[in-house]
């Protein structure tokens, strides 16, 4: 009993420390790994998490190998399918020119009107509001006339030199989870940063640096096309 009751602590903690790391997910729910090298990797944080020295790095490739099964089991296939049919009828648009700016929250409540009725006048501008403070990224010519309506304001940042990536994709895209993690790990794999993420309805606004929009927009664009020829 006292060994089935560590086997089931060992793949517990492997289970929580798989979900910590997106990489090795990814390959274990794709059977890409090499299962002795993830488990010795492993080894201290499971011991760690369970509080207890000497656990054997074959128990925690049993537990790697029982939870690819289990994930494999979770309808992994349908849900990988599921976000292709989103990735290849997606389109996607090119803004350069973009200026993110972070201004605190009562500052921009007292001139939200301000900021509404500049959008007549704006080829691009996307809100996001959090708790104590709201960004916005705009095209540069937009910015340039809120300046100073925000002059002597609570200006927390502002980031010249940006672009903005939409992603258009089916309302499918509201109800299935994966999308966006697809596109952030497409990426983050090849050094693209990104400064701002935005959603609106089935519309994905990725704020990257202008330097990487074009390595940013050709990356996801061969995702798109790559997935398409495959059917």
């Amino acid at each position: 009993m006292a060994v089935e009751s560590e086997e089931r602590s060992i793949a517990s903690s492997v289970k929580e420390l798989v979900s910590y790391h997106p990489s090795v997910h990814d390959c274990l729910t794709s059977d890409l790994l090499n299962y002795s090298a993830v488990a010795d990797f492993l080894k201290p944080e499971v011991e760690s998490n369970l509080k207890k020295k000497g656990i054997r790095s074959e128990s925690i490739k049993v537990a790697l190998i029982r939870l690819r099964d289990e994930l494999k089991r979770e309808t992994h296939a349908i849900l990988e399918k599921r976000i292709s049919n989103i990735i290849k009828n997606s389109k996607l648009e090119l803004k350069n020119e973009v200026i993110v700016m972070t201004v605190g929250i009562d500052s921009f409540r007292d001139r939200a009107t301000d900021v509404v009725l500049a959008l007549d006048r704006s080829r691009f501008m996307q809100l996001t509001q959090g708790v104590s403070s709201a960004t916005l990224a705009l095209d540069s010519d937009l910015y340039n006339d809120l300046k100073g309506i925000f002059a002597g304001c609570d200006v927390r940042e502002v980031i010249p030199d940006q672009s903005a990536i939409v992603m258009i994709s089916p309302k499918e895209i509201m109800e299935t989870p994966g999308v966006i993690s697809y596109i952030v790990s497409s990426l983050s794999r090849n050094g693209v940063n990104i400064t701002q993420i935005m959603s609106c309805h089935t519309d994905t606004v990725l704020i990257v640096s202008r330097k990487q929009a074009l390595q940013a927009y050709s990356i996801l664009e061969n995702a798109i096309l790559g997935i398409r020829q495959l059917g």
